[in-house]
């Protein structure tokens, strides 16, 4: 994420940071998919895993107030 010089608030430059975020949330499914084989799923790691995972989605997923139907994506 990129921050502007004047503000403490972070924006996301999409064209330049959407393929990095797509990879981070690729990674966390993954790993939180390893720990859930495993059977750690009341683990702090695996609820770190989530807690990214969401705040990822968020901002990969369109905004569902312009209309869109809520969708509920699984990681893969």
């Amino acid at each position: 994420m990129t921050r502007t010089s004047n503000s403490k608030t972070p924006y996301i430059n999409f064209i330049t940071e959407a393929a990095d975020l797509a990879a981070s949330l690729q990674e966390a499914c993954s790993a939180r998919n390893l720990l859930r084989r495993k059977g750690k799923q009341s683990s702090a790691e695996y609820e770190q895993l989530t807690r990214h995972i969401e705040g990822l989605s968020a901002l990969l997923q369109p905004s569902w107030r312009k209309g869109e139907k809520k969708r509920r994506r699984r990681c893969q």
